[in-house]
């Protein structure tokens, strides 16, 4: 079935539902009492992200963190016309509509229901255990890249390029999600920031080249600045401090 098939959902909330259920459990009677210098110092749901103190900080921070990341995708959508549908600025009238506004309005309505999954994505996959073990989210595109080369004949370059490429960002972005975990202490922020990746998507870097100059020239700095942006404010917009850590230390 395909990734937004409701029996494929169906299947990935009964699976991590179990996960969930067993990951305390695991965490509370194999991994803690291995330390129990450090056991006894804070509840179970405190080592699990679980809890009120900083809970606001934490969704916001590593928020805008991300969207800082995104700087470039996000300058792109201002400039194609869709950040006033998110904010919800312009009325769906199609008399108020200039032709090719309908149609992106369209389009995102059909990206939002075909794509509704990807905002619970973080639960439907499995938050607590892609940031504990988020390497393991990138072994699963190698196990599509063999079911798929099982299925035929000959080896695809298409398909085994797309696989690499798919196990390099969800490695990246499973690694990011784990550094939130650990600098903030809250499961909270790395659940919004893989919502917000997950609805951003992979920068289309061929559609700046669809603009002329200047704005092509303007979108393309977007993108620079807001890696180098995201590269300088990492630590500091994670700091422990700032969200009542104390469970962990990185």
């Amino acid at each position: 079935c395909f990734r937004d098939h409701p029996e494929t959902i169906k299947r990935r909330f009964i699976s991590v539902f179990v996960v969930c259920c067993i990951a305390p459990i695991y965490l509370k009677k194999l991994v803690l009492p291995s330390y129990p210098e450090i056991f006894e110092e804070h509840t179970l749901w405190q080592w699990l992200g679980v809890k009120v103190n900083g809970l606001a900080i934490a969704i916001l921070l590593p928020c805008l963190l991300t969207m800082i990341l995104f700087m470039g995708p996000l300058m792109l959508q201002y400039l194609d016309g869709l950040v006033p549908l998110y904010l919800g600025h312009i009325r769906v009238v199609c008399c108020r509509l200039t032709p090719l506004q309908t149609r992106l309005y369209a389009a995102y309505v059909a990206a939002c229901i075909a794509t509704c999954d990807d905002g619970a994505a973080p639960i439907s996959r499995g938050s607590s255990s892609r940031v504990s073990v988020s390497p393991l989210s990138a072994i699963t595109q190698l196990k599509k890249l063999c079911n798929r080369t099982l299925a035929q004949t000959f080896i695809n370059v298409h398909v085994m390029f797309f696989s690499v490429f798919q196990f390099s960002y969800t490695t990246i972005f499973g690694t990011y999600s784990a550094f939130l975990f650990l600098r903030t202490g809250h499961l909270a922020a790395p659940f919004v920031a893989h919502s917000f990746c997950n609805h951003m998507g992979f920068p289309a870097f061929n559609e700046v080249l669809s603009h002329r100059h200047p704005k092509r020239t303007f979108i393309a700095l977007s993108y620079i600045v807001g890696l180098l942006l995201w590269i300088y404010l990492m630590w500091s917009a994670t700091d422990p401090m700032w969200f009542a850590n104390d469970v962990y230390t990185l």
